[in-house]
């Protein structure tokens, strides 16, 4: 009674507040009416796809089958609707969800394995993972875990990592402090409480603001998927402003958030330590990126069984059923533009390039690679060249991947399905920017500040069965561009004997580095390979050896930019979709997917799958439910 006598007077005290919000619920609403143009697609999530699991398929040849389809001319599928640019989870995702709304699909991929940062590669009898090392949200009936099913059959089971899934190490390699982070509803920030008993006020006031933030995410994607003329005047209303925090929180760094509630340095680097996972230091992150990431990993994290190259595998099959086909070694070097109408591409395939048509053209290539093959009058026109060489965006910071295949089991090695992300001091911005403003000195080189620390071998219950009595190590840091772009033009394993003693030096100073936190494994050595920026241009078309696409500084989420940033960009026939129109990882570029495809079916995919999610989580309830009510009849 208290509580609506508490509401009556709030209606009564602010009837202002009320009427305006009504009103830009009713403004919005029939905005979107008015613009509102094309027909309807089918829904993709009409029912629910979910097949009983089959097992693995380990056979290589059968797997290749499937991930490694060459293009060719004569294998082209006819009276295509569809051309999708890259394979990677937004590529796969948005071809997917097409194909099931009926269109048939032709996915182009320049590697020669379909997947993108989801691809496996095996080297000398050991698989690594190229992109993938924890996924949240999927351990649970999450959304994000119904929207993977509907897309892959529920084909992909996923493994989950130990209760403590990461743990933060800060100081010297050998001398360092573990922090041992759990994952779990309560926790996670209750892991945090014990090693910092001091800061109860500051650490739960980061909780819940990040609860905040995350509840206000869907503003992010509305500004992308609304028409742009309305979302131009919610931006000049400034509606965002007056009735919500959204652009309270995107005008902020996550080292600005926490600067405001805490002194405490070792606790601010706790609190931010999972910036890797978005590749931008706090003092030029956005909280808002910070926010999502650790609310997606809070619950649980998971790894797929069988590795990464399973989320391809069976995504595939998705596509080709509606008649669709994903074709790799297909290097797309133009994209078709006819009165301004984007109409199709142009494949590189030795003296005489393809030209495919279609009357719905989707880059998942990313905004820089996408606007060299525009032409070049076109491009210009959607203003994203602009927004480059302005700074409104920017490319992200490059990476170093060491993979590392080792003699043993995992339970031989005493290796763990999680995480280290070992820090050589707690001021993590400091140490970073000291690192990437000095040239390695190959004589005497210096300690890296941040060190991310995995075992896919330890985390996946398949892969003593696919490779008995082998582990392997993944180690990934950050990396200065202009260190290794002297090699970027020449051709891959003949860039010469001074980049391969630049790989040198960071191999062994990161394996020096991880064998100072694992000293078991220094003599467990059977493999060890560094893939530098250059690698990542050869292999996935980063632009600047970047792996997270363009940088999640604060300017990519103020509204006015994020705007911009959407499937949408202004040339008819043409789509967007990948990590630069909405974030990095797995599932921001599975959520990528489905917004290109709302846009390009003209409707709410999101809304549409959360009906579905609802009656599978429903149903589920009702299982467990009538087992309860089984079991205690029979005892």
């Amino acid at each position: 009674m208290a509580i609506l006598e508490g509401i009556f007077l709030f209606i009564k005290d602010h009837p202002s507040i009320i009427l305006a919000t009504l009103g830009l619920y009713c403004l919005l609403f029939y905005i979107t009416l008015l613009f509102a143009t094309g027909k309807k697609g089918k829904n993709p999530f009409y029912a629910d796809c979910r097949q009983p699991v089959r097992p693995i398929v380990l056979d290589k040849a059968l797997r290749d089958r499937v991930i490694k389809q060459g293009f060719s001319r004569k294998r082209l599928p006819e009276k295509i609707d569809a051309i999708v640019i890259g394979s990677g989870i937004s590529g796969l995702t948005t071809a997917a969800l097409l194909s099931k709304a009926g269109k048939k699909v032709l996915v182009l991929e320049q590697h020669d394995q379909a997947g993108g940062c989801c691809h496996s590669f095996v080297e000398r009898g050991f698989e690594f993972d190229s992109g993938i090392h924890y996924i949240g949200e999927l351990q649970h009936r999450t959304m994000t875990k119904t929207l993977f099913e509907q897309i892959s059959d529920g084909q992909v089971q996923w493994a989950p990592l130990d209760q403590n899934f990461d743990t933060v190490a800060i100081g010297k390699p050998g001398q360092a402090t573990d922090y041992r982070l759990l994952s779990g509803k309560d926790d996670f920030k209750n892991s945090v409480h014990k090693y910092f008993p001091d800061e109860t006020r500051a650490i739960d006031k980061f909780f819940a603001t990040m609860k905040e933030i995350r509840g206000l995410f869907p503003y992010f994607i509305m500004i992308k998927y609304l028409n742009k003329r309305v979302t131009s005047w919610i931006l000049r209303l400034r509606l965002l402003s007056l009735f919500t925090s959204y652009t309270k929180y995107a005008n902020m760094t996550t080292q600005q958030f926490l600067d405001s509630i805490t002194t405490n340095s070792r606790l601010k680097a706790v609190l931010s330590y999972c910036f890797g996972d978005y590749g931008t230091i706090p003092s030029d992150s956005s909280i808002i990126a910070q926010a999502v990431l650790l609310n997606h990993f809070a619950y649980a994290s998971s790894y797929p069984v069988g590795g990464a190259s399973e989320i391809a595998m069976n995504m595939i099959p998705v596509i080709e059923r509606g008649q669709g086909r994903v074709f790799v070694r297909a290097d797309v070097t133009d994209i078709l533009v006819e009165k301004g109408r984007a109409v199709g591409v142009r494949v590189s395939k030795g003296d005489e390039p393809v030209e495919i048509r279609a009357k719905i053209i989707v880059s998942a290539a990313g905004i820089p690679n996408t606007l060299k093959m525009l032409p070049e009058e076109t491009a210009k026109s959607t203003g994203l060249g602009d927004m480059l060489s302005k700074g409104d965006i920017k490319d992200g910071v490059a990476a170093l991947s060491l993979f590392v295949g080792l003699n043993g089991t995992t339970e031989s090695l005493g290796l763990r399905a999680a995480n280290l992300w070992a820090f050589t001091d707690e001021d993590l911005n400091a140490s970073f920017n000291s690192y990437m403003d000095h040239q390695p000195d190959l004589e005497n080189p210096s300690e890296i500040p941040l060190l991310f620390i995995s075992f896919p071998s330890a985390k996946d219950p398949a892969w003593e069965e696919r490779y008995p009595g082998k582990s392997v190590c993944t180690v990934v840091t950050l990396a200065n561009w202009n260190w290794f772009k002297d090699w970027e033009s020449e051709q891959v394993k003949h860039r010469g004997d001074d980049y391969e003693s630049m790989k040198e030096l960071f191999t062994k100073q990161m394996w020096s580095q991880v064998c100072k936190y694992y000293p078991q494994l220094e003599d467990k050595v059977e493999y060890i390979e560094l893939g530098s920026p250059v690698t990542n241009n050869y292999y996935i078309r980063s632009t600047k050896g970047e792996i997270y696409g363009l940088d999640h500084n604060k300017l990519r989420f103020k509204p006015e930019i994020a705007a911009k940033l959407r499937p949408k960009i202004g040339i008819p026939g043409m789509f967007l979709t990948g990590q630069d129109i909405l974030m990095c990882g797995f599932s921001g570029g599975m959520y990528s997917g489905l917004l290109t495809a709302s846009s390009i079916l003209n409707r709410n995919l999101v809304t549409d799958c959360g009906r579905l999610h609802q009656q599978i989580k429903n149903g589920e309830k009702s299982k467990v439910s009538a087992n309860g009510i089984h079991k205690k009849k029979s005892e």
